[in-house]
């Protein structure tokens, strides 16, 4: 259900109109990435699955490209349908071939998704109330994927954490509704929230005082990894002008000397990659 909201929610703000145009395709990616790990989450990192949604995920972005520049002015309903079919389809795809999970595919997506989650909130324009639910929407659903693969990184659910897995999801999707002003402390607060949950539902019980640091150090990972990795990654986008190339490849006219014109979804991918890489080793059992 989560999937396919997403992806209808992608198909509406592809054709809705903005003042905006370089939010408004964050927020599309954002739901692109989304839908990538929603997949390879329900396949618990199978790693066939895995790299058939990152060629999926290639062709939506190559296919979101091509209707941006096509200008869409109408038929949204029909592309919603048919984005959510996919999406679900993907989804279905993944519980059929799912097996043994694959802890570290599976945290590295974890930490991808609580990055999103949290640097999406700032794509959304106070003057446009359409980013504000669409951001809170697709942030949740972040938060929903990285919960999901953190819990399907373990062989057995037990029932505290199956309860843990639904106070997790809970809060997921609640805290970016209650945090949409999109201020940096917000945006640092909703990835530790969610990176904490995703420690909780993918490490082991903790049994000794020393193994609860787990949990703090998950926190600063967290806060760090976005200033540390994030911030070098977006300097990067700017300068190197990666911004403006979608922006032609969409038919819009470029400026040189638009500084406004970059992605925050590249280098958050980046940081959540550090993250993901990050909570292998503290999910580990330690003795």
């Amino acid at each position: 259900m989560a999937a396919a909201s997403v992806a209808g929610l992608w198909a509406t703000n592809l054709w809705t109109g903005s003042s905006n145009a370089n939010w408004a395709r964050d927020l599309r990616w954002d739901a692109i990435v989304a839908l990538v790990l929603a997949v390879v989450a329900c396949a618990r990192g199978q790693r066939r699955v895995t790299a058939e949604a990152l060629l999926g995920g290639l062709a939506w972005l190559a296919a979101d490209i091509a209707l941006d520049r096509a200008e869409l002015s109408h038929a949204s309903a029909p592309l919603a349908v048919v984005a959510a079919s996919v999406a679900v389809l993907g989804c279905y795809r993944g519980i059929a071939r799912r097996g043994a999970p694959h802890r570290a595919t599976l945290l590295v997506a974890a930490g991808v998704a609580a990055v999103l989650a949290g640097v999406n909130l700032l794509a959304e324009p106070s003057s446009e109330a359409t980013f504000q639910v669409g951001s809170a929407v697709v942030s949740g659903a972040l938060g929903l994927v990285a919960a999901g693969a953190a819990v399907g990184a373990v062989s057995r659910v037990s029932r505290f954490r199956f309860a843990a897995w639904g106070v997790s999801s809970v809060a997921a999707v609640m805290t970016p509704w209650l945090l949409r002003e999109g201020h940096l402390p917000h945006v640092l607060g909703l990835t530790a929230l969610l990176t904490v949950c995703a420690m909780i539902l993918a490490g082991p019980r903790p049994r000794r005082l020393r193994h609860w640091l787990r949990y703090p150090a998950a926190a600063a990972a967290a806060l760090l990894v976005l200033p540390l990795a994030g911030l070098p990654a977006m300097i990067a986008v700017r300068f190197l002008e990666i911004g403006p190339v979608f922006t032609a490849l969409a038919g819009r006219t470029t400026r040189p000397d638009a500084f406004d014109d970059y992605s925050l979804t590249m280098p958050a991918m980046v940081a959540g990659l550090v993250l993901g890489r990050l909570l292998v080793p503290l999910g580990r059992k330690v003795e």
